[in-house]
């Protein structure tokens, strides 16, 4: 049942539960009035739990979907589809050859459009996860003549797509409130698996991760960046059978850490939730300490 029956009253009435239901809620039209019939069905109560739990579940989701779409409303466009934003995000790829509407971008787009409207979602820390994939490149990692395809093209996206997020925030006036951040499983060999066009490289250990805001200390590398050389230097990268690994010189703890910390996290519970953490953060660690965020922003 589509959400497009409900009239221009329901963002208030999601607040107030006795309103939920009035007619005024919803669409005078045809879409109207069967999403009004589905949702008076729904508060009929069962002498089957399961029943009443599915309404549950199906009421919910129309609380929610109130929720979220008050909090867009206040960047929605002047036509279907489109978004305030929309300039700031387009203007990050004039010149690289990628179209801003594309699925990583319009993720990150709509986060920004939830922070925007944060007060209707009636919380004051909010986590949104979005994912770029892509980077499993076995083959063709770097394709010939090509600035949109392969790693090359990855990266590219990723580039204008941070930019158009990092200008988006400046423009709502949030960007040191906003911490971004990129995770993986893992990284790819140094050494390509093939001697043509068509190679790629494959699984590794260490990696590098990027994080963006106001309060990053940022211009920096931390850690201990590898010799990009087979064998030039001790724990660095890994030269047996030419596979070139990273190393890494610093761990998921003492990344994921100082995060933690921006979120509210307490010097006391970090050994709670990161055990490994003493093995890592002492004066004799070669990247102890990722001090990365000013916190007193």
């Amino acid at each position: 049942m589509s959400f497009g029956g409900y009239g221009t009253n329901y963002a208030s009435a999601v607040n107030n539960p006795s309103l939920l239901f009035q007619a005024a809620n919803y669409k005078t039209g045809e879409q109207g009035r069967r999403l009004q019939a589905f949702e008076n069905i729904l508060q009929m109560t069962h002498a089957s739990l399961l029943e009443n739990a599915y309404n549950g579940v199906v009421m919910n989701a129309r609380v929610t979907e109130g929720m979220v779409g008050t909090a867009l409303q206040g960047t929605a466009g002047a036509t279907a589809g489109t978004s305030t934003l929309d300039t700031v995000f387009n203007d990050a790829f004039v010149g690289s050859g990628f179209n801003a509407n594309n699925d990583f971008t319009n993720q990150m787009k709509l986060v920004a459009r939830l922070i925007a409207g944060r007060s209707s979602l009636a919380n004051t820390r909010q986590i949104f996860f979005v994912q770029q994939g892509g980077f499993d490149t076995h083959t063709t990692q770097i394709p010939a003549g090509s600035n949109t395809g392969g790693h090359t093209g990855l990266m590219n996206n990723l580039n204008c797509t941070l930019k158009g997020f990092r200008d988006a925030l400046t423009s709502l006036g949030v960007f040191d409130n906003v911490v971004t951040f990129t995770a993986s499983d893992f990284t790819r060999t140094f050494t390509a698996n093939k001697g043509d066009s068509s190679a790629g490289s494959d699984h590794a250990w260490g990696g590098h991760a990027i994080v963006m805001g106001g309060a990053v200390k940022g211009q920096r590398v931390y850690g201990k960046f590898p010799v990009l050389k087979l064998g030039a230097a001790t724990n660095s990268i890994d030269s047996t059978g030419a596979s070139g690994r990273w190393i890494p010189s610093s761990s998921v703890d003492q990344y994921a850490s100082v995060l933690a910390k921006w979120l509210g996290v307490g010097d006391a519970q970090l050994a709670n939730i990161f055990p490994n953490l003493s093995r890592f953060n002492s004066p004799s660690s070669a990247a102890a300490n990722l001090d990365f965020l000013d916190f007193a922003v």
